[in-house]
Parts: C-alpha cells; sequence; structure tokens
C-alpha cells in the first residue's frame, strides 16, 4: 500500500505517490483544483492508498495564513471523501525547493515535485521515527 502526498494549490493541486514500501516519493501529476476530486476518484480506485499526506503551508514565523485556511478546509473536503488516515505535514519552502530542482525543465510539474517533497519529508519522520 501506498502513501500520496497533496500540494494544494488555489489553481492547481500538486499530487505525489510513495513506493508500496513508503520508502520513497515520486512526483506522479499536477491537477487543476476544479477536477481533483474526480482524479481522486480514480486514483483510489486504481491503487491501495493507505494514507493521505497534506502539505500545510505556514508562515516563516509558523503561524497561519490566509492559504492555510484555504488548505485546512480542502483537508476538511478529503476527510469526507478519504476514509483512510490524513494527516498534515509543513510544506516549508517546498515550492522553493522545486522550483530549484526543476530550473525551465517541465514548469508544469513544479506542484507535483512540491507533492513529493512534502511526502519525502513526512516518510523521513516517520522513518527516523521507527529507528529510535
Amino acid at each position: 500500500m501506498s502513501f500520496l502526498g497533496i500540494d494544494f494549490g488555489t489553481k492547481n493541486i500538486g499530487v505525489a505517490i510513495s513506493d508500496d514500501n513508503n520508502q520513497i516519493a515520486f512526483p506522479l501529476k499536477t491537477v487543476q483544483n476544479k477536477d481533483f476530486f474526480k482524479f481522486l476518484d480514480s486514483l483510489l480506485k486504481e491503487r491501495k492508498i493507505e494514507k493521505i499526506v497534506v502539505g500545510l503551508p505556514l508562515s516563516l514565523k509558523m503561524q497561519k495564513t490566509q492559504q492555510t485556511d484555504l488548505t485546512l478546509n480542502f483537508f476538511k473536503r478529503l476527510k469526507r471523501k478519504f476514509k483512510g488516515e490524513i494527516v498534515l505535514e509543513n510544506e516549508f519552502y517546498t515550492s522553493r525547493q522545486a522550483d530549484k530542482l526543476l530550473g525551465d525543465y517541465k514548469k508544469g510539474m513544479i506542484d507535483a515535485v512540491s507533492a513529493a517533497l512534502i511526502l519525502q519529508s513526512y516518510l523521513d519522520k516517520i522513518k527516523k521515527i521507527h529507528l529510535e
């Protein structure tokens, strides 16, 4: 079973998926916000998703922003659709990291790469907990 990573945006939503052992996150797709739940329905039918990790945008002072509230509203909608576990993961600078990684190559993948960075951060965190 895999984990799904999500980088929520009001225009586009980046999606990433882990390998079956939940060790490595891979960018999957960038989906227009308006089409996301239709895409999610088909993805959930195709793959066994155990957990969803949603990036939580916070300010540099680690406080809520307007985007945080929009993301939390999306999180609530997602909880009504997905019966498994959904967690929030700080998405500090993931879009900027994705932009640096990609440069001019495939600008349309920035959101999906951001989702992969969010998911990988979560996977690394749970790996560390299991090692301790």
